[in-house]
């Protein structure tokens, strides 16, 4: 994050660049990265890791609150 009195922007330069090359654009459907290679840029794997438990956490929000919601009531019924 780039601090208040933004003297250290250039630092993050590269990692906000990737980010923006890389993310896919909604109107034309691809990565500029995409775009310009003809392929999509395949993350490494700590990051592809990251972003797959994102997506299946994010999956279905609805099921995702029934299962928190269990899981309060068993902790409830232990602790009483």
């Amino acid at each position: 994050m780039v601090n208040s009195s933004c003297k250290d922007w250039a630092d993050h330069m590269d990692s906000t660049l990737w980010a923006y090359c890389t993310t896919s654009r909604t109107p034309i459907g691809m990565s500029p990265y995409a775009l310009v290679f003809g392929k999509v840029c395949h993350l490494p794997l700590e990051q592809h890791k990251a972003l797959w438990a994102c997506k299946k956490l994010n999956f279905d929000k609805h099921a995702s609150i029934e299962v928190g919601l269990l899981q309060l009531h068993k902790l409830q019924d232990w602790c009483s």
